[in-house]
């Protein structure tokens, strides 16, 4: 497991390295106007790319974790989750056009839209739920860094102006394209290939759509908020808050490997040794919490000088923003500690959306005081209240409220 998270760990370096050379080098070629309008489109699309991805990072990663070693049932539920992923692709793009008719700030540049369409759905599509099923996180990571440095070396060659901000997102859309090819090749070397059919995509549907519910709602306070900012502010402010999000966003991602590592691991150990599962999640909950904190300090600290390194002294004014984010990583790491590795996995998924709904609707509220009286610094204000809330909530409720019960394999792959 150690080895496992290593090497995510090294996905994780080159998720948070490749971004911080890419942004000042975007940020000095684009300008704050066309990047502003860069990610509030990117923003959009990673948000409906949840609508494919739907819940199958949890659903389908804790039943196939549990039934991995049968070939027959691991093909069948691939082809489920393969079909359902097909009836949201079309309901994906649908919905894209749909946007792109009806608001006015989104149509104005159709390249650079629909190069998001793209973008999105070629996210959304990954097989990673599969991989993290099957622990076999190594090969994933490995074929997902070829797609990102492809993407990277492209931008990096290409982008010279600011009229060039649609090329940013078609050469990340072929990047993802070459680690999705490589990924689904080596899923069908470990599975047979099974037809989808429409009554096993629905059953998969059913089954994931609690953490779909979930991605859903954390969007609203997370990568959504460039695009609702957007509607508020001039372009270049929300460039400023983008940029503080995209490096707190870095630091948050020291996370990833752990949970991604761990969730699959308990969901295997709750059915027959449930004290070994909580003794795990016990010691992933202290180990997030003391590395959250230090990055945290670590990131306040030398915020100023990240700032003016990796974005130049013309985005100075992402500094205070920045300052705040730094201090909901730990908080969102205790929460991911919590949720991910021992309510997901013992089938709390309805109290941990209630959660975050909490949490998501207090943050819409706060945005209608901090938006007005602080503009995209508040907006950073607005997300550091609603993870404290979160996160409060989801401690009350596990240590003092929460009874598990035995564990149940969901019925639906009995």
């Amino acid at each position: 497991m150690l080895r496992t998270i290593f090497y995510l760990g090294g996905v994780q370096l080159a998720n948070l390295l490749l971004p911080l050379i890419m942004l000042p080098f975007l940020s000095r070629k684009l300008g704050p106007t066309s990047l502003g309008q860069l990610v509030a489109v990117q923003s959009l699309f990673i948000t409906l790319s949840m609508i494919v991805e739907y819940g199958f990072a949890f659903s389908g990663t804790r039943t196939l974790s549990t039934i991995r070693s049968d070939i027959d049932r691991s093909s069948r539920l691939v082809a489920d989750v393969l079909g359902a992923k097909i009836i949201l692709s079309v309901i994906y793009i649908f919905i894209a056009i749909l946007i792109y008719f009806t608001a006015p700030v989104f149509n104005e540049h159709p390249s650079l839209y629909f190069l998001g369409v793209i973008f999105g759905i070629v996210q959304g599509i990954n097989p990673l739920w599969f991989f993290q099923g099957v622990e076999k996180l190594k090969a994933y990571s490995l074929m997902d860094i070829s797609g990102r440095l492809l993407g990277f070396v492209l931008t990096l060659l290409y982008i010279r102006q600011p009229g060039d901000n649609w090329k940013v997102l078609m050469f990340q859309s072929l990047g993802f394209f070459l680690s999705l090819s490589l990924s689904y090749g080596f899923m069908y070397r470990i599975t047979r290939f099974v037809v989808p059919d429409f009554k096993g995509s629905l059953l998969a549907l059913n089954d994931g759509k609690s953490m779909f519910i979930y991605k859903i709602i954390v969007s609203i306070y997370t990568t959504l908020n460039s695009t609702i900012l957007r509607f508020f502010v001039p372009a270049a402010q929300v460039a400023y808050y983008s940029n503080a999000d995209r490096i707190a966003s870095a630091g948050k991602g020291a996370i990833g490997p752990i949970t991604q590592v761990v969730f699959p691991r308990i969901a295997f150990l709750l059915p027959g040794d449930r004290k070994a599962a909580k003794d795990l999640f016990l010691r992933t909950l202290v180990l997030m919490a003391i590395l959250c904190l230090f990055i945290a300090g670590f990131l306040y600290i030398t915020s100023d000088w990240l700032v003016v390194k990796f974005l130049g002294k013309e985005f100075f004014g992402s500094v205070p923003a920045f300052k705040i984010l730094c201090w909901s990583i730990p908080f969102v790491g205790i929460s991911a500690a919590i949720g991910f590795t021992w309510l997901i996995p013992n089938s709390q998924d309805n109290i941990f959306n209630t959660i975050i709904l909490i949490g998501a609707i207090s943050n819409v509220l706060s945005l209608f005081y901090f938006i007005p009286h602080f503009g995209y610094i508040g907006m950073a204000w607005g997300v550091l209240l609603t993870e404290i809330i979160i996160t409060l909530s989801l401690i009350s409720y596990t240590f003092f409220i929460f009874e598990p019960n035995q564990y149940r394999l969901k019925e639906n792959y009995d």
